[in-house]
């Protein structure tokens, strides 16, 4: 009977092409990855980076690679990236999810998300860093303007001449929300009402009219309108107060009511 004999090198010599197939995959994919893809050395100096650093720094890769990461980040940003980057390091966290300042070409910055785990080499211990960088600016730049303009309202509101709030429609009139002026016109910061944290707005009431100012209330909420009436408050000195108020009901998109806002001086 014949012997089958496997053909000697069949499976090596296959398997060498298949390697250079995926190696070669492998590093298109990473090169047309649209994030920058990096990669440190133990000591923090770039050891790799994808095409798409080039492109949104504006660096050549050349000129990057074996430099300090810590060259790039914001002088503002450096301390905190390197206290994040030792954690990594000391196995303290296994990724991170950050927000950092990266110097490009032109000599400004880019806020860029930075996703990074630390590499270990079997037997060897911490190698370095390797992650991602996803440019962020845009979305930093509007987060900006929207606290910029949430701090020129917060001013508008505290300069007004009376208490700006907004509260749960209930007899202790629980605030969510009351400007600064709530010291002025009560003699309470915003955080001793808020949440009834010391005492609710209600508890402030003339005993007398409390029931008045409820019932009118709930009329104007009952026919979706505006509010308006005057009524005595006690302030934290103890003194008898005369308030005039103006409020709507805040209604959702499915006419439950949500709440109460309005200003009262």
């Amino acid at each position: 009977m014949a012997t089958i004999r496997p053909l000697e090198g069949t499976a090596k010599d296959s398997a060498a092409p298949l390697r250079t197939n995926s190696e070669e995959q492998y590093r298109t994919l990473i090169q047309n990855l649209p994030q920058a893809v990096f990669e440190t050395d133990r000591d923090g100096r770039w050891s790799f980076l994808n095409e798409s650093w080039r492109q949104l720094s504006g660096f050549g890769l050349d000129e990057c690679i074996g430099t300090s990461y810590l060259s790039y980040v914001h002088p503002q940003d450096r301390a905190r990236c390197k206290q994040v980057f030792a954690k990594l390091q000391r196995s303290e966290v296994s990724h991170c999810t950050e927000a950092f300042r990266f110097l490009i070409k032109n000599g400004s910055y880019l806020w860029m998300e930075v996703h990074a785990a630390p590499l270990r080499h079997p037997g060897c211990g911490f190698g370095g860093i390797v992650g991602t960088l996803i440019n962020i600016t845009d979305r930093v730049s509007e987060e900006e303007l929207l606290l910029a303009d949430q701090r020129t309202l917060t001013a508008m509101l505290n300069d007004l001449p009376g208490m700006v709030y907004r509260c749960r429609n209930n007899p202790d009139w629980t605030m969510e929300y009351v400007s600064g002026s709530s010291y002025e016109l009560t003699g309470y910061y915003p955080q001793d009402i808020v949440n009834n944290r010391k005492l609710s707005y209600g508890s402030m009431i003339h005993p007398d009219d409390k029931q008045v100012v409820w019932n009118e209330v709930q009329n104007g909420v009952r026919e979706d309108r505006r509010f308006e009436l005057e009524y005595r408050i006690v302030t934290a000195t103890g003194k008898e107060k005369w308030v005039w108020e103006r409020g709507k009901g805040i209604f959702s998109n499915n006419d439950e009511l949500l709440g109460l806002e309005g200003f009262i001086t």
